[in-house]
């Protein structure tokens, strides 16, 4: 495995019926930007349809520089039949932020069925969330700090309600839009848009 990026445990065998966790930690604390890629994740089964699953992975680091505020979201893969899955939504500041706010919008990259008329946030931040759905594949949200953040900030996760007759890898654009900030002066921190990608497997 590579320093970047590493699991708890190398493999693991589940009895039939049964569940288990397998957490992935990435660290692009020793980085410069660009993307990197570190084979994939296989999970084998006695399935007759879909005996093998395959999830890539990979991680984009953007270039920093002083003065410099964004939010970002990782390309995810995620797996249809689960009940929701979630990506993360991160900040980084190179000067302390007191607030974010941001527009969410999520649209199906082309003939897929328009989703998630029901978004969640759960803050991995110590403060105050305001998510408001404005329609389908639309929200408003606000994540207000307790105190001054900087830095490489993971934000939490975007929830996403997932459908059991999704096409293996459909996709969706995430897009934040007229995403913002506050310093803990009060003062604007106009910060760029992003767009990311999520695939479906099944």
């Amino acid at each position: 495995s590579e320093d970047w990026f590493l699991f708890d445990v190398s493999s693991y065998s589940i009895p039939a019926g049964g569940f288990a966790q397998i957490d992935a930690h990435f660290d692009a604390s020793n980085l410069s930007g660009g993307d990197y890629f570190e084979g994939a994740l296989y999970i084998m089964s006695d399935d007759p349809d879909d005996p093998e699953l395959y999830i890539s992975i990979g991680l984009s680091v953007n270039e920093t520089s002083d003065g410099d505020a964004y939010i970002y979201v990782g390309d995810s893969e995620i797996i249809s039949g689960h009940s929701s899955s979630s990506v993360d939504i991160n900040l980084y500041s190179s000067e302390d932020v007191l607030g974010v706010s941001m527009g969410i919008t999520i649209d199906p990259d082309n003939d897929e069925p328009q989703l998630w008329d029901d978004l969640n946030f759960d803050h991995d931040v110590s403060g105050s969330v305001i998510l408001t759905n404005d329609g389908p594949g639309e929200a408003s949200l606000f994540i207000g700090f307790n105190y001054p953040l900087s830095g490489h900030i993971n934000l939490g996760q975007l929830h996403l309600p997932i459908y059991d007759d999704l096409i293996s890898g459909s996709s969706y654009n995430i897009d934040l839009e007229n995403v913002s900030g506050s310093t803990p002066d009060f003062e604007y921190i106009e910060m760029d848009d992003y767009s990311s990608t999520v695939s479906i497997y099944n």
